[in-house]
């Protein structure tokens, strides 16, 4: 009987199902049985699934958050958190190890916590191995308890190292061999017309891993302003990214694809922002890379160290991206190591010790305890209003020069026509509290008719956390919304005082947060022009005239129709 290999990865992108897929498929082509498992599906009841979903939010509804989050995750008390978190999976691993497994290899982080820890325990007969995805190393990447570390860099076995793991390796990354340089310009220009595209021009592939995430629409643009390159973008499984783009113009765009490989080969030049799965894919078929518009957290601390050791360069303006859109130079690192000898090394010849585990005395662990308490306590209810307000927006609006977007909080009361006249003239979204949509539904009805944008504002104008009520205004102002015009609200608007649990409420409902940058009550006259985000109330007020004011705003800057046009 063939010995058995164990695989964990993570669905959490693409880039750790495709390292751990070719690993695989060589091990495989070794003569071992190799059976691959998901780290989500191991975990209790729907945990995993959860922080699937919970992930995909963040990255789509407050991406800077992750950045901060990530600086969280590799302080002490937070990383001894997340892998105490991470043993939840360890009973469910323990069962996939059986008598004739030889080798447990993780590709995602939690995993080889995982697998470490029975190590460690002594409940784990064989050797683990955790595999490097990304260039840079984030604490809860390595252990000192993994038999192996492979890294895809020497920099990125150094940084292993620094951060306590004991035996690092580095070695080639692993792509499929679909994945090559094209034979020629024969070649090319067939394959551009398999796939649909023009035979002449420079093409510049924009991607943005599975899930379709960052700041596409806007380097679409900017790659297609150069003049340069033809954009072809592939926003993964992300369908409304794909059909905002379709619907702009602007380049080629593709969805979900299976010919990843013949799209490199087609293409002169890939832009990303993450520096993961497919920039090993393009050093593997011959074709530079740029990074531009990197993703906070792993997308920009993988873009410092390759662009630090030479390896893709990161343009930080759209100078820098023009100028990167005309490179031919190619500098996939090669060190002619093969990662799966490094396993099949180990599963014949396994270490014939432990490593012994280090004492944690109670003091410390006591310590970390209420560390931990009172970060996650601070994180999920101060720190959270914090970010909100300081520029983890969800909603990142797309304004040029003397571009505005006005927001009016409607009153208590029926506005006259002319109050009305000014909304329409201001091309201004309505923001509509619970207690408004009940009391004037056909008033919002009527605003929505003629092309308002229309806000949740939940318990208030803007809306602000309340102690113990208020949240769930934000579901039934969503839902009264919905009902009232036929659409749901695409925002909550707020003043940024906002929690963990008010942000799970609008991720729940598919709204983003909209943050004010200015605000003006009708009754006063604005000293400058006004710029981004600008709310206006105080129509409930006395002295309020806000056609007065509509008409002098109407010549200080361009205000933009519609919330939904501007979202990037």
């Amino acid at each position: 009987m063939a010995q058995r290999i164990v695989i964990i990865s993570a669905r959490f992108g693409a880039g750790h199902d495709g390292a751990a897929r070719e690993l695989r498929r060589r091990l495989g082509e070794q003569g071992y049985q190799v059976d691959q498992y998901d780290f989500a599906d191991l975990m209790p009841g729907r945990i995993g699934a959860a922080m699937c979903d919970s992930y995909r939010t963040q990255l789509k509804v407050a991406p800077r958050s992750w950045d901060w989050f990530l600086t969280l995750l590799g302080w002490w008390p937070f990383t001894q958190l997340i892998i105490a978190f991470a043993w939840l999976a360890g009973p469910k691993i323990r069962r996939l190890i059986t008598e004739d497994t030889v080798l447990a290899v993780s590709t995602y982080p939690l995993a080889t916590q995982a697998l470490a820890r029975l190590r460690r325990r002594g409940a784990l007969p064989v050797p683990v191995v955790g595999y490097l995805t990304d260039p840079s190393v984030h604490p809860l990447c390595v252990t000192p308890d993994a038999d192996l570390i492979i890294a895809p860099h020497p920099c990125t076995a150094a940084e292993a190292r620094d951060k306590g793991a004991r035996n690092v390796l580095h070695a080639d990354s692993v792509v499929g061999p679909a994945f090559r340089p094209v034979a020629g310009a024969d070649e090319r220009r067939a394959t551009r017309r398999a796939l649909g595209l023009p035979e002449d021009g420079r093409l510049a592939l924009v991607v943005a891993g599975s899930w379709g995430v960052g700041d596409i629409e806007q380097t679409t643009r900017e790659v297609a302003a150069t003049g340069l390159a033809t954009p072809v973008v592939v926003c993964g499984r992300n369908t409304e990214l794909r059909d905002r783009l379709q619907a702009a113009g602007t380049g080629i765009v593709f969805g979900w694809v299976d010919t990843m490989p013949e799209l490199l080969r087609a293409c002169d030049i890939v832009v990303q922002n993450a520096g993961g799965l497919t920039t090993l894919e393009a050093f593997a078929s011959g074709i530079p890379v740029v990074t531009y518009r990197s993703l906070p957290g792993h997308g920009r601390a993988n873009s410092e160290v390759m662009d630090t050791e030479g390896m893709v360069s990161w343009a930080r303006t759209p100078d820098q991206l023009a100028a990167a859109l005309t490179s031919t130079v190619l500098s996939a690192p090669r060190y002619n190591i093969d990662p799966v000898g490094l396993l099949t090394g180990l599963a014949i010849d396994p270490p014939a010790h432990r490593v012994a585990a280090e004492a944690v005395h109670p003091w410390r662990r006591r310590f970390a305890v209420a560390s931990t308490v009172l970060v996650v306590a601070w994180t999920f209810t101060t720190g959270t209003s914090l970010a909100v307000a300081k520029g983890f927006r969800a909603a990142q609006l797309n304004l040029d020069g003397d571009e505005v977007v006005y927001v009016v909080a409607l009153p208590d009361r029926a506005p006259n026509q002319a109050e009305l006249d000014a909304v329409s003239s201001l091309r201004a979204a309505v923001a509509v509290s619970r207690e408004v949509a009940d009391r004037q539904p056909d008033m919002v009805r009527d605003l929505a008719d003629h092309g308002s944008a229309v806000v949740n504002a939940a318990s208030g104008a803007p809306y602000r956390t309340g102690m113990f009520t208020g949240r769930s205004s934000i579901g039934r102002t969503a839902q009264a919304i919905r009902s009232i015009t036929g659409a749901k609200p695409s925002f909550l608007l707020s003043d940024g005082d906002v929690d963990a649990v008010d942000v799970g409420m609008v991720s729940l409902h598919g709204e983003r947060i909209l943050v004010p940058h200015q605000r003006i009550s009708c009754d006063q006259r604005p000293g400058s022009a006004p710029k981004g985000i600008v709310l206006i109330s105080g129509l409930d007020e006395g002295g309020c005239d806000l056609p007065a004011l509509a008409e002098q705003l109407s010549g200080t800057a361009r205000p933009i129709l519609s919330l939904n046009e501007v979202i990037r």
